[in-house]
């Protein structure tokens, strides 16, 4: 991977990044424990799109991992989200 090309796409998309964090949140205030395939199927997106606004939400403290189980989709352990009400 080229990480000139990474940054040139990141800045890209940058912009929106928030918008995408606001429908994931959307998501998990109405289903919560949810895998990060199950909310991509819910918001029709490609799965590495969820899996890389989840990392960040994770970051910012917006989202938390509240525990593990079979998803649904992949049909393997992973872990499971919710909103972080703590902050």
């Amino acid at each position: 991977m080229n990480p000139q090309t990474s940054l040139i796409a990141y800045e890209v998309f940058k912009p929106q990044i928030p918008s995408d964090h606001k429908l994931i949140l959307e998501v998990l205030s109405f289903n919560s424990n949810l895998t990060y395939r199950e909310i991509s199927s819910k918001l029709r997106w490609e799965h590495v799109k969820c899996a890389r606004r989840m990392s960040e939400l994770i970051r910012l403290e917006k989202v938390k991992i509240s525990g593990t189980r079979i998803c649904s989709i992949g049909k393997r352990s992973c872990s499971v989200y919710a909103l972080n009400n703590e902050k």
